[in-house]
């Protein structure tokens, strides 16, 4: 939620990027995850979830480093691009793995309880976050770098890919 919230501001306030430039930024990110999609199109549902999820945090995790990295214009456009393709890999290999793991007259509700934990919990990140962001804009990218690591983590080691998905 840190990235979502607050790059834009952290690249105009701390790095001085404009906000017309963040918009052509956000452009060609979307322009670039919508290559990707048709691209990958026809592997993604063989391809094996845990992988394209690891795959996908730890992209995310690498355009906040770059975002906050310092290294000037070009780096917040790659910072924008691989979030945006991150973004576009991460959440329909997401939800497909929650369909591999939960039986199809479950699912409706359990997708249920996953959206209203995501909400609370983004609300929750965002208010620590607008806090730390206010004390020092560094520490809460950072504390979102940290997260984005364990995150990539528990994923690489501790979920296992089902053995059997569910229909």
């Amino acid at each position: 939620s840190t990235y979502t919230s607050y790059a834009v501001v952290f690249a105009s306030e701390v790095l001085g990027i404009s906000r017309e430039l963040w918009g052509w930024y956000n452009v060609l990110g979307t322009i670039s995850s919508t290559i990707l999609s048709l691209l990958v199109l026809p592997f993604i549902d063989s391809a094996p979830r845990r992988a394209v999820i690891v795959t996908s945090s730890a992209i995310y995790t690498s355009s906040i480093y770059l975002l906050t990295s310092g290294m000037g214009q070009t780096t917040v456009l790659l910072s924008v691009v691989l979030s945006t393709l991150a973004s576009t890999l991460y959440h329909p290999a997401w939800q497909a793995y929650i369909g591999d793991i939960v039986k199809k007259e479950e699912r409706g509700r359990i997708s249920a309880i996953i959206s209203v934990a995501t909400v609370l919990g983004f609300s929750w990140a965002n208010l620590l976050m607008g806090h730390l962001y206010s004390a020092d804009p560094l520490l809460a990218f950072k504390m979102a770098l940290i997260v984005g690591i364990i995150e990539t983590l528990y994923w690489s080691l501790v979920i296992k890919e089902p053995k059997v998905r569910l229909n």
